[in-house]
């Protein structure tokens, strides 16, 4: 049986958290990427929908469904983004469904800085 998207989310939680927090800890970025946190991306396919959410210390987890202060919503076709969170990196083949809005303008920025670890 194939993984969900909260287990397939795992591995990216446990990277994307040591990198954050690792940051958070620096005299010079810290303060400035406290800023943006936290955060709360709601992942849409058309069989499942995950919210990867970061705390403001940094510590990363995702819940299944959606929330209702979310800074991202990313609408996916549910293969590719399962190839994403498998490689961590682009799909082979463009996703049928792509859609990125931002709920809020800190969402905005910090997917411009993570977004390639999304594969985006």
């Amino acid at each position: 049986m194939s993984p969900n998207l909260i287990e397939a989310f795992q591995p990216l939680c446990a990277d994307v958290q040591k990198e954050v927090q690792k940051v958070l800890k620096s005299i010079l970025l810290g303060p400035m990427i406290s800023g943006y946190l936290p955060q709360k991306w709601i992942f849409a396919t058309s069989e499942e929908v995950a919210t990867f959410c970061l705390d403001i210390s940094g510590v990363a987890s995702v819940i299944e469904g959606p929330v209702d202060d979310s800074d991202v919503l990313i609408k996916i076709s549910h293969d590719p983004l399962m190839q994403i969170l498998e490689t961590m990196d682009k799909p082979d083949n463009k996703p049928e469904t792509l859609e990125i809005s931002f709920q809020t303008r800190k969402g905005e920025a910090a997917f411009g800085y993570m977004r390639k670890r999304f594969g985006l």
